[in-house]
């Protein structure tokens, strides 16, 4: 029996296949850059006070006009797009952070709400959805008495 000398070289190489496939078997064959080109999703508060429920959003670039809020039970869905701005001829890029494209977020509310009364706005990038509470789920404070 002959011994072999070990090559470290195909060792890793066999891992980078194998952990090449995976990734093909887990995004379908359309690797990891596709998940990455999906879109992007803003970041969000959901706060509760006394009478609201106020869900904020940054959606920096995002037109107004892009924007499209619902509400369905006690579920607050927002959607849009950020669209990508233009390229003129000639131009190199060095470097591409921003994300683009359409986006959906749906948040679950902790409070039924009344729909109708939603209010929304949007300042410099920052849209916030005001939501009434229903009046069943107004919050209320119970003292707790010291039995003597």
């Amino acid at each position: 029996m002959d011994l072999m000398k070990w090559d470290p070289s195909k060792t890793l190489a066999g891992l980078k296949n194998d952990v090449n496939a995976l990734f093909d078997r887990v995004f379908e064959g359309r690797g990891l850059p596709s998940l990455l080109e999906k879109g992007w999703s803003p970041a969000m508060n959901v706060v509760e006070t006394d009478k609201d429920m106020v869900v904020s959003a940054e959606l920096p670039g995002v037109s107004p006009d892009e924007i499209e809020v619902s509400v369905t039970g006690d579920s607050l869905t927002i959607k849009g797009e950020k669209k990508q701005e233009t390229v003129d001829e000639g131009e190199n890029f060095h470097r591409v952070e921003r994300s683009y494209g359409a986006f959906a977020r749906t948040v679950h509310l902790q409070a039924g709400v009344k729909a109708d009364e939603a209010k929304a706005s949007f300042k410099n990038g920052i849209l916030s959805v005001t939501l009434p509470k229903a009046e069943g789920e107004l919050r209320k404070t119970i003292k707790v008495n010291r039995e003597a």
